[in-house]
């Protein structure tokens, strides 16, 4: 499997939010801070809007899209003086249905802001992903990633995205979240997957795929099990390199050491079984490839800052029981 392959096959999100907004002449909406996580994105269906952040215009037209992966504090403003309102205030005063990482809404919501005519019409929504996923993926996005207009990669999701949207608005029915949070996910998922490949600039997987000789040994890695025991030897033969050009090529493009990120892997995939299974923690840490638990409970404490059991514990998944 290759790595962005195995890297994407594992995200999942939950929560579901999608919104139809539509903002008048003359007016500011507050999008943050917040106490909730998530990333929101928006969409220009019609118009334009300006997003407002950290003193920076970002002007955005129809057919533009934007991710903001950490929920900065931003604004989305017709006129960048008008008086703000926040879009939690919009929400409780319009008596609008409240999302919540843990529920997401059963249904499409539609949101005015301001007197029309409206000068821009958005849609939506929060991608919000469990924390193993979070640290691994937000951390190494921009604070803002933009797609222009006229870029295809987005647009048949974005697109189809709108129309189920729509369709909900017009017609409620039952279902509406199973299907909700399967468009979500998979228009963040093409998001991320153009970021990783395009992105050349700062050392991360953007760079390693762009690297042939980085790429095959990052797909070794992820194509063997995870016990496997890795020597410096066999991911520079799976690179195609000496042992000392491909760990100065690896530190290079990827930014970290062949064994820190093989670490880091494991970690996430740890973080993902706690998650979400109930398997043992000597069962995890052996499939791992630590040959006993202590070593791996160090590990995923120093990664993490919390233990195996208090990770599980916080992640809503029961502890397994005692055989």
């Amino acid at each position: 499997m290759d790595v962005l392959g195995d890297i994407l096959s594992k995200i999942r999100l939950n929560a579901p939010l999608l919104a139809d907004i539509w903002i008048g002449g003359d007016s500011c909406l507050e999008m943050g801070p917040r106490r909730l996580t998530g990333s929101p994105f928006h969409y220009v269906v019609a118009g334009e809007i300006s997003l407002l952040l950290d003193g920076a215009d970002h002007r955005l037209a129809a057919g533009d899209f934007v991710l903001l992966p950490r929920w900065p504090s931003y604004r989305l403003a017709t006129r960048a003086d008008a008086p703000a309102v926040s879009i939690a205030s919009v929400v409780v005063e319009r008596g609008l249905p409240l999302w919540s990482q843990v529920n997401g809404l059963d249904q499409a919501m539609k949101l005015e802001v301001g007197t029309p005519p409206h000068r821009a019409r958005l849609l939506s929504g929060l991608f919000s992903i469990g924390q193993a996923d979070a640290d691994l993926l937000l951390t190494r996005l921009p604070e803002i990633f933009r797609m222009a207009m006229g870029d295809t990669a987005l647009d048949t999701t974005l697109r189809a995205a709108l129309e189920l949207v729509c369709a909900d608005l017009q017609n409620p029915e039952p279902g509406f979240a199973g299907i909700a949070v399967r468009a979500i996910e998979l228009v963040f998922l093409q998001t991320l997957r153009t970021w990783l490949l395009r992105e050349r600039q700062e050392p991360g997987w953007g760079r390693g795929m762009a690297d042939p000789c980085i790429r095959r040994a990052l797909d070794a890695i992820h194509a063997a099990a995870p016990s496997h025991r890795w020597t410096l030897r066999q991911m520079a033969s799976a690179a195609g390199q000496s042992r000392s050009k491909f760990a100065r090529t690896f530190l290079a493009a990827m930014g970290e050491t062949p064994f820190s990120y093989l670490r880091r892997w494991r970690m996430y995939l740890a973080a993902v079984r706690l998650k979400s299974t109930t398997d043992r923690i000597a069962t995890i840490s052996t499939d791992l490839g630590y040959t006993n638990t202590y070593p791996f409970v160090r590990a995923f404490t120093a990664h993490t800052g919390a233990t195996p059991t208090a990770y599980r514990h916080s992640t809503g998944t029961p502890t397994p029981r005692s055989s």
